[in-house]
């Protein structure tokens, strides 16, 4: 867990966090810090579209984080969902250790995501029903777009799972968008099936929204971008700032301006 992250967003749970980048600014080092919040207070469950489970043992070894025990649930959806394409009829695939949990995904249904949200349901429902604290991540949710997946069975798929995590528990949405998403949509109107659309659809589901932007002023080598968080309840409704470094055992965070190498 990044202290610095946590003293402004909270120890959870949080609700749904909706994280936005731009091509520029990849926001996945934002992530560890939402794994190890969760294995502190409960279970997660990681559905992956962009990452095999290698890639987070090793993250895990250099930050001290678990991910090998009961409380981490990996699902490699991308793996799944590329065989269940190949071979939808074959029932019996063999995953070896690229996964934790399976599903299926049927097109031909109205309902395709359903098997994948009842999965989750199944992993952090129990311990949030307990007590403990359940936290669910995707690490790309723009890729369902691009297997055919509709929009709007996208968002009913995202709101069920924001649902689930309302009251004890914490939903991370990490969206990749291509470009600046500076336009207005109109609520309640769904556009066509792209990843700019449903980035700009997501924000009214969330109550913390993060996104992450490349610095104005072009490259540093001691600032690598910005933050901008936003609280969208209305009780705490509020805008915040930062500047970050990614390092390799973590990230630092700072107020705009206040870089050491800027002191």
């Amino acid at each position: 867990m990044n202290p610095f992250l946590q003293r402004e967003l909270g120890k959870g749970p949080l609700g749904t966090v909706l994280i936005t980048d731009e091509l520029s600014s990849d926001a996945a080092f934002l992530l560890p810090h939402f794994i190890g919040q969760g294995l502190h207070s409960g279970k997660v469950c990681f559905l992956s579209f962009s990452q095999l489970k290698m890639r987070y043992r090793f993250i895990g070894k250099k930050m001290g984080l678990d991910v090998n025990g009961d409380n981490f649930a990996f699902v490699d959806c991308v793996t799944q969902l590329l065989n269940d394409i190949d071979d939808a009829k074959n029932g019996n695939k063999d995953m070896g250790n690229s996964t934790d949990l399976t599903f299926s995904l049927d097109l031909s249904t109205e309902t395709p995501l359903d098997p994948l949200y009842e999965l989750v349901k199944g992993c952090v429902g129990g311990c949030m029903e307990a007590g403990s604290q359940g936290t669910v991540i995707i690490d790309d949710v723009s890729f369902l777009c691009d297997l055919g997946v509709s929009i709007a069975q996208v968002l009913l798929f995202i709101r069920k799972l924001s649902s689930l995590c309302k009251n004890n528990g914490t939903f991370v949405i990490l969206c990749h968008r291509l470009q600046d998403l500076s336009e207005t949509v109109t609520p309640g109107v769904i556009p066509d099936s792209v990843p700019e659309t449903l980035a700009a659809h997501l924000p009214y589901l969330a109550a913390i929204e993060i996104s992450v932007l490349p610095l104005k002023s072009g490259f540093s080598r001691d600032v690598h971008g910005q933050l901008l968080i936003e609280r969208h309840a209305q009780s705490s409704a509020s805008k915040t700032q930062l500047q970050y470094k990614v390092r390799e055992h973590g990230v630092d965070f700072f107020a705009p301006g206040t870089s050491s190498a800027v002191l």
